[in-house]
């Protein structure tokens, strides 16, 4: 289990999975969602799968963004 700031956990008010991936490192039901790379100017995060229904993941064009609060500071606290 992943040590998340409240704070953060508080944002995530729109998540389906009651941020599971917190827990197990994983995003909903799909293991294959991650973050395929990390742009810190501005923070941009480019989901590895586009496929996942998220309320978090913007899609523009043939490219998905992360959105989620818990799954950016999983990836900047942990690498996961």
């Amino acid at each position: 289990m992943y040590e998340i700031d409240r704070s953060t956990l508080r944002k995530a008010t729109k998540c389906a999975w009651k941020c599971q991936c917190a827990k197990e490192g994983v995003c909903g039901s799909d293991r294959d969602c991650s973050i395929k790379s990390y742009h810190n100017v501005p923070d941009i995060f480019v989901c590895e799968n586009s496929v996942v229904l998220c309320p978090y993941m913007i899609r523009f064009g043939d490219t998905s963004f992360c959105t989620c609060p818990v799954r950016q500071e999983l990836l900047l606290k942990y690498g996961v």
